[in-house]
C-alpha cells in the first residue's frame, strides 16, 4: 500500500475514548482523521497518509477516482449505495462495515471479476507419498495411511520422487480423491518406474469471483424480512 487517506467530518468527543486509540484528553474537540493522522504514519512511514473532512453528501464522487478501495464506517445506507454503485462501475474495491454494541456487519464489493490467489489463507498441503501407480490415470498412495486432506480439482506438484523423475519437473497436476489415502494426478503410463520417497505439495488455484453491488443485497434482505 502506497498511499491512505483518512477521512472524517466529525471531532472527537469522550465516546471515541473507549474504543479510538489515538484520542486523548487534549484531542477533544479535534477533527478525528486529522489528529489521528499522525499517530498513523508512525505505523509505516513509507506510506503517505493524508486526511479529508469534505461532506461526501454534496462531494462530486470524482473524488473515489484516486482510490483502489474505498472503505466506509458510520455513513447513512442511501450514501453507501451511491458510493458502491460509483465504485462498482469503475473496479474499486468497496468495503462497509459498522459494528453496534454487541452486534457487526460487514460487506464487501470488490467488483465483477476480482482475482482471489489463496482462497483459504491456510498453508499449502503437503502429503508424504508411499507410492504412485504407471498408470492411466496414476494413483498415488500418502505415506502410512495419512489422509491427504485434497479436494478434486486442487493442483499439486511433486518433488523427491525417486525413480518416476517426471514427477520432479515442476508440472502441476490437477487432483481427483479416490479416497482419503489416495487421489489420482492424470496419466502416467509412460513414466518411469516409482520406487520411492517424495512429497506432493498442494499449489494455490487462483480463482475468479464476481461480487454485487450494495442495493439488490440490501432489496433482497428486506424481500426475506
Amino acid at each position: 500500500m502506497k498511499a491512505l487517506t483518512l477521512h472524517d467530518t466529525r471531532v472527537a468527543t469522550t465516546f471515541d475514548q473507549a474504543s479510538q486509540f489515538f484520542v486523548s484528553d487534549s484531542s477533544l474537540g479535534k477533527n478525528r482523521a486529522e489528529l489521528s493522522a499522525p499517530h498513523v504514519i508512525e505505523l509505516n512511514p513509507y506510506v503517505k497518509i493524508s486526511t479529508s473532512t469534505a461532506n461526501l453528501e454534496e462531494e462530486d464522487l470524482a473524488f473515489f477516482d484516486q482510490f483502489k478501495c474505498v472503505i466506509l464506517t458510520e455513513t447513512p445506507l442511501h450514501l453507501q449505495k451511491k458510493i458502491n454503485a460509483y465504485c462498482h462501475a469503475r473496479g474499486i474495491a468497496f468495503i462497509s462495515a459498522d459494528v453496534r454494541g454487541v452486534f457487526c456487519w460487514a460487506f464487501c464489493d470488490f467488483g465483477d471479476k476480482f482475482e482471489v490467489h489463496d482462497i483459504n489463507g491456510e498453508e499449502p498441503l503437503e502429503i508424504m507419498i508411499e507410492h504412485v501407480s504407471k498408470a492411466n490415470p496414476g494413483v498415488v498412495r500418502t505415506l502410512d495411511k495419512s489422509k491427504h486432506g485434497l479436494e478434486d480439482g486442487m493442483l499439486v506438484q511433486f518433488k523427491e520422487v525417486k525413480g518416476m523423475s517426471e514427477l520432479n519437473e515442476g508440472k502441476v497436476f490437477e487432483v481427483k480423491t479416490i479416497n482419503p489415502y489416495e487421489f489420482s494426478i492424470g496419466d502416467t503410463s509412460s513414466f518411469g518406474d516409482y520406487v520411492s520417497g517424495g512429497i506432493a505439495t498442494e499449489v494455490k488455484k487462483t480463482v475468479e469471483m464476481s461480487f454485487v453491488r450494495l442495493s439488490p443485497v440490501v432489496y433482497a434482505m428486506r424481500l426475506l424480512c
